[in-house]
């Protein structure tokens, strides 16, 4: 029997913190534990959905595990839009600082950075990116963001809102 390695391993490590999550939650109150979840899930969804409309239509995990080298290739006057992809270990920050329970400004700093540096597309109109096929720089053209890029800007907007609220709650009844 042939046993594919490379498979069978990141769905262990993946399963693993799985479980290290849950137990996390676990130990959480309960209306942090939802808010998390929540933002997790949309996170995951927006993994799955489509972030550009129209002729490019790969789902938000290959954005997620490709996007970070366009930082590297592409020319200055483009890097700002890729920069969006950091957003990404903003989030996975803020969402470790969460877990382990530590809401300090820092928290909410990670938060609002992920959300700017989320919304750094919305102000772009052609930019550039390198063709991994030719190895030359292209344009994306005209491009329309999709469901997933706003599950992705939703997820982190969910944990920030969500953090507020419940702020404001404590602070109201305690």
């Amino acid at each position: 029997m042939n046993i594919n390695w490379r498979i069978i391993i990141p769905i262990v490590l993946l399963l693993i913190y799985a479980l290290e999550l849950a137990n996390k939650l676990m130990k959480m109150n309960m209306e942090k534990a939802i808010m998390v979840v929540v933002s997790l899930l949309l996170y995951i969804s927006a993994c799955c959905a489509n972030v550009f409309a129209g002729g490019d239509r790969n789902p938000g995990w290959a954005y997620l595990l490709g996007g970070w080298i366009e930082i590297f290739l592409v020319k200055w006057s483009s890097k700002l839009f890729y920069m969006a992809w950091l957003a990404n270990i903003t989030y996975g920050f803020s969402i470790n600082m969460y877990l382990s329970g530590k809401n300090t400004s820092l928290l909410y700093v990670l938060i609002i950075v992920s959300i700017l540096l989320a919304m750094l597309p919305l102000f772009f109109n052609n930019p550039a990116f390198v063709d991994p096929e030719r190895g030359i720089e292209s344009t994306l053209g005209v491009f329309h963001l999709s469901t997933g890029y706003y599950l992705w800007i939703g997820s982190f907007l969910t944990l920030l809102l969500g953090e507020i609220v419940l702020f404001v709650l404590k602070n109201k009844i305690g």
